[in-house]
């Protein structure tokens, strides 16, 4: 099974991955972020990757994950698929 690691996206995921940071320079890391996800030329390019820019808090990214991990947790053993 192919990953999105090829794609990039581990290392985008890693770029909002906050934990052990200093909350003042989280929310500075965060405030930069939200600016550059709203930029149109951002949104244009990610949205050709079938990204969908979703800036937000690191907590409402926290709570995405969290969903999507659960979501493709039920869905892997009904394909016949395990998680690494």
């Amino acid at each position: 099974m192919s990953t999105t690691r090829p794609s990039g996206f581990a290392a985008a995921r890693a770029a909002w991955d906050f934990n052990g940071l200093p909350r003042e320079v989280v929310a500075r890391l965060n405030g930069a972020m939200q600016e550059v996800l709203r930029l149109p030329e951002v949104a244009e390019k990610m949205l050709a990757l079938g990204v969908e820019p979703r800036p937000g808090t690191p907590e409402q990214y926290a709570e995405v994950l969290q969903s999507e991990n659960r979501k493709y947790a039920a869905l892997l053993p009904k394909i016949g698929m395990k998680r690494d």
